[in-house]
């Protein structure tokens, strides 16, 4: 399967975890509170032809982050973690664009993927 196609399974999969949360791979389409799959690192590739690849799993917070705003976000981290096979989860921002940031925590989901000819 394709790196996008692993991605697209990757959003599918969180978004049957979470069916009331908005999942997305496209930063544009981020309103808090949600899961954000962010652009993967590539890390290397296998014997076997596939390329692993780190990707950053936001779950975003509403800002200024202030305990409202995380509150749900923190009561689905154990879920988000456990799903991705994740040992840590840091607090960060999520930086959309110039003028839009938000409280989020990262988790990192390592994937394979191969190309399909």
């Amino acid at each position: 399967m394709s790196l996008t196609g692993t991605l697209d399974a990757l959003a599918t999969q969180l978004q049957g975890v979470f069916p009331t949360t908005l999942v997305t791979r496209d930063p544009a389409k981020v309103r808090p509170p949600c899961i954000h799959i962010g652009l993967p690192t590539m890390v290397g590739s296998t014997l076997s032809g596939s390329l692993a690849s780190d990707v950053p799993v936001y779950a975003v917070g509403t800002a200024p982050g202030d305990q409202p705003g995380m509150d749900p976000i923190l009561d689905m981290l154990h879920r988000l973690m456990r799903s991705l096979g994740a040992k840590e989860a840091a607090p960060v921002t999520l930086q959309i664009s110039e003028e839009v940031t938000y409280p989020a925590y990262r988790a990192t989901a390592r994937i394979h993927s191969k190309e399909t000819p």
